[in-house]
């Protein structure tokens, strides 16, 4: 079984991106077949999407109270993604095409790195600083 990982950042990205971001995964979840029955609803998560957009054009004027407004709201938007992404890569059981379809961003599946190779025809050679070694 392949291991997924999702790419989450969101707490890093500004609130435009997140906005965009939970926007696309919004879509993507809606009537995804792959995931019938996310937590919390894809309603819900409709809400707290919209409560975001409209938190983010009232804190433009620079209110305090409604930039901790903002950041309630985005904290609660950011707690919900992780909650779906939890979901889907559980729902997904490692098939990535299932998890793409949900709209988060998938990290690259690890591969095997080849073994380390024993040198051949390696020399040392002293260099003109004392101390000083390189490959000859």
């Amino acid at each position: 079984m392949n291991i997924l990982k999702i790419l989450n950042g969101f707490i890093r990205m500004s609130d435009p991106n997140l906005e965009t971001k939970s926007n696309k995964i919004l879509i993507s979840m809606t009537e995804n077949s792959c995931f019938p029955a996310p937590v919390p609803t894809v309603a819900d998560m409709g809400v707290l999407i919209a409560n975001f957009t409209t938190a983010l054009s009232e804190r433009k004027d620079g209110d305090r109270l409604k930039i901790a407004i903002k950041n309630q709201v985005r904290e609660a938007l950011v707690d919900a993604l992780h909650l779906w992404s939890a979901y889907v890569l559980f729902q997904s059981a490692g098939d990535k095409v299932k998890a793409i379809s949900s709209g988060f961003s998938i990290g690259k599946t690890p591969s095997p790195q080849p073994p380390i190779q024993k040198p051949e025809n390696f020399r040392v050679e002293i260099g003109s600083n004392p101390g000083e070694l390189f490959p000859g």
